[in-house]
């Protein structure tokens, strides 16, 4: 039976969960994933699209080299350091992780939101369907076009109300705190969010009840204060992470945010990468199966999606009528979206479906699958085709002969690089791909906004656009020091290519055959120098082979917890549940470790720590699953 609590009967629950029920998530998590690495292949490319994912290599590479040494990382330090450890543990490449990690992630979202599913009765292959239609779905798809940290809280936020649609009680709350506290590790503005998201359900439950129309209502709103109670405590404990123990402020939190006449523009090339016609059509088929596929015991849950659908409408709309806020984030914040797609195609079905009748209506089958394409077509299109990298590997080799050149430079000073591109926004991007590019050399290299010869000349960049004027000036502040300094200017074949062609037509030197000298000294470079291309990422296979065994280890980190945590759920919603669980394993001991001296990159014997942090989450997940196991099995156990 299911009790009024909304906890299922151990022994039913056990009885209706097939011990084969996993084989369907593991598909439909390695085909999530294919999806995404094989574009890779597809369209030959070796380099990282997303503007934050450059960003990313550069947090990666610090946190496994010097922990929280940036102020951002101490104040988002979930990603980065869970990155690292698996990028130790893997003997992978920064750039590596920083995809891999993130496609594991984007599976792991899907599994959280198929437990969540599966308390809505789906079971077997069709669960299965739901996880791989989630995991492709255009919201994951966004977010995995560099936006790892907010994929990370995302997946924490669905895992931790997946548990409390799961449990009841102390555990609940205690569970869901967990949860929501490493969400609040990944990006804390988010888990606020997800309180005021709380908040305004319990606000909407109030109403109800004032007008005295649902007689459940009460028991509804108990539930939603639980994960509202639990949201409180990781809140608290993540602020003593980030703020008392790590040392960051409010402001460290916020990467660089576009200039607010640029927010309009962003929504808008927000909203064209989702397919808002489709993903409308496919969001509204989902929302009404999962009212018809849930019964009572999930109403909790889907009051608390479906307050925060409503928000995020209202927010994109707001936007869209001029509000000069940041609105677009609200689509990569749209989890009730992502969950709604991944359901669209069972509108048709009937409450409990394990496509076991074969003599299903033709019909049935077919609008199911005409469904399934509204949401499949949109991510395919914009990732096979609408997204792409904004760089190419000929860049980054230039910009890496740029780096060599900087530390031939006597003294300590930085060499510029002028960087002339149209859109004058495009400079923080730049910024990024040189940090990322260099490591730890980006500090002899500063950006210049602008064409070289202004550069030269001392002087900023001005287009006649008041507002790209006005950014140009405030970023030209940022490098006025180095120029009148007198520090050495350059600018390469495709960074700057008119003020290449002329520099080297009246010839100034050249530092290989892509980077020209304006100021500066200018030495013969030695063979190793000069980087004719740089490809940092290995071929599409790889990328899904580290991608998938990012997501084992991450699974094997969590399964014991899972088990813990949650003893009478079904193994396939333990199972789905238990890379979540492994990610905040490990965020815990990289931070202890971080904090004790050790980063993912020091070596104790011929281990790195981030290898080490890995194997004690997976010890600890294996000890946990033993002992549960023990006291099951021994005279008296339950």
């Amino acid at each position: 039976m299911i009790q009024a609590s909304g906890r299922p009967d151990v022994l039913e629950a056990e009885a209706r969960s097939d011990p084969h029920d996993w084989i369907p998530l593991v598909v439909a998590s390695v085909l999530g994933i294919a999806f995404f690495a094989a574009a890779f292949g597809v369209r030959h490319f070796r380099v990282p699209w997303g503007d934050d994912t450059f960003f990313y290599v550069d947090a990666i590479r610090k946190a496994g080299a010097s922990g929280l040494s940036d102020a951002h990382l101490g104040a988002r330090p979930a990603f980065p350091l869970v990155a690292a450890s698996l990028q130790a543990a893997m003997a992978a490449s920064p750039w590596s992780s920083a995809l891999t990690t993130s496609l594991a992630m984007g599976s792991g979202l899907a599994l959280a939101g198929g437990a969540l599913a599966a308390r809505w009765r789906l079971r077997g292959w069709a669960l299965g369907a739901f996880v791989a239609l989630t995991s492709v779905c255009v919201v994951v798809t966004r977010l995995l076009a560099g936006k790892s940290e907010n994929l990370m809280t995302l997946w924490l936020l669905a895992a931790a109300v997946t548990i409390c649609a799961w449990t009841t009680g102390r555990r609940r709350v205690a569970v869901a705190a967990v949860m929501l506290t490493g969400a609040g590790l990944a990006e804390w503005p988010f888990l606020a969010a997800f309180i005021a998201v709380t908040v305004a359900t319990l606000a909407w439950g109030w109403l109800v009840r004032r007008m005295g129309s649902r007689a459940r209502d009460p028991a509804i709103s108990r539930e939603v204060m639980a994960i509202a109670l639990a949201g409180l405590i990781a809140a608290a404990a993540a602020a003593v992470v980030v703020f008392a123990i790590n040392g960051t402020a409010v402001s460290d939190a916020i990467q660089r945010l576009p200039p607010a006449f640029r927010y309009g523009p962003r929504l808008l090339s927000e909203l064209d990468l989702i397919w808002p016609v489709p993903t409308a059509i496919a969001l509204l088929l989902g929302c009404l199966a999962a009212r018809n596929l849930g019964g009572n015991e999930t109403k909790s849950s889907r009051r608390l999606l479906a307050v925060w659908l409503t928000l995020t409408v209202l927010v994109l709309v707001a936007g869209l009528a001029g509000l000069q806020l940041p609105t677009y984030r609200a689509i990569t914040f749209a989890l009730p979206v992502a969950l709604a797609l991944g359901a669209a195609p069972f509108f048709p079905a009937r409450r409990s479906l394990r496509f076991q009748r074969l003599s299903r209506p033709v019909w049935r089958a077919a609008l199911m699958t005409l469904i399934a394409g509204l949401v499949i077509v949109p991510s395919t299109l914009t990732w096979y085709r609408s997204l792409g990298p904004q760089t190419d590997p000929g860049e980054l080799g230039q910009i890496a002969t740029v780096g060599r050149y900087a530390e031939g430079v006597p003294g300590h000073g930085p060499t510029v690089l002028a960087v002339n591109v149209p859109d004058v926004v495009r400079i923080a991007f730049y910024e990024r791909v040189v940090r990322a590019v260099l490591g730890d050399g980006a500090d002899r290299v500063v950006v210049f906004a602008g064409r070289s010869g202004d550069a030269l000349a001392g002087k900023p960049t001005l287009r006649g656009n008041a507002d790209d004027d006005r950014l140009s000036l405030d970023l030209f502040e940022a490098v006025r020091p180095a120029l009148r300094a007198g520090a050495p200017v350059v600018t390469t074949r495709d960074l700057d290519s008119p003020g290449f062609l002329r520099a080297t037509r009246a010839g100034s030197p050249t530092f290989g055959p892509d980077v020209v000298i304006l100021r500066g000294p200018h030495e013969p470079p030695r063979a190793t120098d000069v980087l004719g291309a740089f490809a940092p990422l290995p071929p599409w296979w790889t990328l899904l082979l580290h991608a998938v065994a990012a997501l084992v280890l991450l699974a094997a980190s969590g399964v014991g917890w899972s088990g813990l945590a949650l003893p009478d759920a079904p193994r396939a919603v333990r199972l789905a549940l238990a890379p979540g669980f492994g990610a905040v394993s490990l965020m815990s001991l990289a931070l202890v470790a971080v904090h004790a001296g050790l980063v993912p990159a020091n070596r104790i014997g011929a281990l790195p720590v981030g290898t080490i942090v890995v194997a004690m989450a997976i010890a600890s997940s294996a000890g946990v699953a033993a002992r549960k196991r023990w006291i099951r099995l021994r005279p008296g156990g339950s």
